[in-house]
């Protein structure tokens, strides 16, 4: 027998409209007024019987008038910014939406029925690559890779991380994300030193744009004189769509978060999400 939620095609990123909202504050005191909540369970989650699976989980949604490049396409772990296709007019537009890791709320699938059984709104949705990216953000939430902590720290002596950022912010709306293949996959000892493979991914977009494309060049141009003078070797600097990166290549970098997580030698390794 299908569940309520599956009848009414609830899914992963699906919308629960202001009114509906209003209605999930008297179960859950947690969501704060003039806020948005997106399905943040996996469809197959939501869909599951509530003897399955009791609970239906919700990412906190604020809007924005304007997305940061520096949060778009998964580049921080704990906060992301999207773009959101807006129906609600005769023309469809476009709103911006900001949501952090922390701010979730989970809600008793039975006790949400029991009140009502709502239906996604429609008139805010994300399309299937926004999806797509909200998941892999969840995820990557707990299973991000984490580089080793001499790379990190030799390359923010040579330059820093918030400069960093800062230098990356024309450029973000076109960049996908900064990836590196490292070896050794450790801290280094005395006479070594890292060979750094460094991957920049882009949008379709930014290949067709001449100016954007000089932007991300003279970006992997200071990546990688930051990089050698950490005396680190750079064997490659590459400037690529996803198109033209094979899932073979892709499985063995790992991405330059924003805010990234180190480890030191005795731990295990994070499994690397893709």
């Amino acid at each position: 027998m299908r569940s309520w939620l599956e009848e009414n095609n609830w899914l992963q990123g699906s919308f629960v409209s202001p009114d509906d909202v209003e209605i999930l504050r008297s179960i859950s005191d947690e969501i704060p007024r003039g806020s948005y909540l997106i399905v943040a369970s996996q469809s197959c989650d939501v869909c599951a019987a509530s003897k399955t699976e009791e609970y239906i989980e919700f990412s906190i949604a604020g809007k924005l008038d304007s997305v940061d490049g520096n949060f778009l396409f998964n580049k921080h772990p704990r906060c992301l910014h999207i773009k959101v296709i807006d129906n609600s007019q005769d023309e469809i537009g476009e709103l911006y939406f900001e949501l952090r890791a922390d701010d979730k709320i989970r809600i008793k699938k039975d006790d949400i029925e029991g009140i009502k059984k709502i239906q996604p709104f429609t008139d805010l949705r994300l399309d299937g690559q926004t999806v797509e990216q909200y998941a892999n953000w969840l995820a990557g939430r707990y299973n991000r890779p984490a580089l080793p902590t001499d790379f990190e720290r030799l390359l923010n002596e040579q330059w820093q991380k918030r400069k960093r950022e800062k230098t990356t912010e024309k450029a973000n709306d076109y960049i996908l994300g900064i990836y590196v293949d490292v070896s050794p996959d450790r801290d280094i000892n005395e006479n070594e030193s890292y060979l750094v493979m460094l991957l920049f991914l882009i949008t379709a977009e930014a290949e067709k744009n001449s100016e954007i494309m000089q932007q991300i060049h003279n970006l992997s141009t200071q990546y990688v004189e930051a990089m050698e003078k950490a005396a680190m070797k750079i064997l490659s600097a590459d400037i690529k769509t996803e198109q033209q990166v094979s899932i073979a290549t892709f499985k063995n970098y790992k991405r330059l978060f924003l805010d990234s997580l180190s480890y030191k030698n005795n731990t295990l390794i994070p499994i690397v999400h893709l």
